[in-house]
C-alpha cells in the first residue's frame, strides 16, 4: 500500500453542544485527496461533547457498501471526546463524495458527514 493510502486523516470536525452538534468549520467534508484504485483509505472524524448531557450515537450509516464505519457504542459524557472511524474501499475510478449519516440524540436526530476524493490507477 502506498504511504498516502496508509495515512489516517484526523480532524477535529464536530463539537457537541447540548441538543445540537455544530460543525467546527462550515465545511463538513473530510478530503481524502487521491486514492489508488482498490486500496483502502481510512478517515477519522473526531469530536468533543461540550454540552451538559451525554451524547448517544444510535447508528452511523454510510451511503454505500464501499464505506465501512466503526464507533464505540457508549454514551459520550460532557467533556469527553469520541471518534467515528471510516474505511473507504474504492471500486471505481474518478471523483467521489460519500455521505455518512450519524443518528444521535441531538436536535434533528442525525448529522450528515462526508468524505470525498479522487480514485486513480
Amino acid at each position: 500500500k502506498s504511504s498516502a493510502a496508509s495515512d489516517v486523516y484526523k480532524r477535529q470536525l464536530l463539537y457537541v453542544k447540548y441538543q445540537s452538534i455544530v460543525p467546527k468549520e462550515s465545511d463538513d467534508i473530510l478530503p481524502l485527496n487521491f486514492i489508488k484504485y482498490r486500496t483502502e483509505q481510512k478517515a477519522v472524524f473526531r469530536f468533543t461533547n461540550t454540552g451538559t448531557a451525554p451524547l448517544l450515537i444510535y447508528n452511523v450509516v454510510p451511503s454505500c457498501d464501499c464505506t465501512a464505519v466503526k464507533w464505540k457504542k457508549r454514551p459520550i459524557k460532557p467533556g469527553e471526546s469520541g471518534e467515528i472511524q471510516t474505511v473507504y474501499s474504492p471500486n471505481s475510478l474518478g471523483m467521489f463524495i460519500k455521505n455518512i449519516e450519524v443518528r444521535c440524540n441531538v436536535a434533528g436526530h442525525k448529522i450528515n458527514l462526508k468524505i470525498r476524493g479522487n480514485v486513480i490507477e
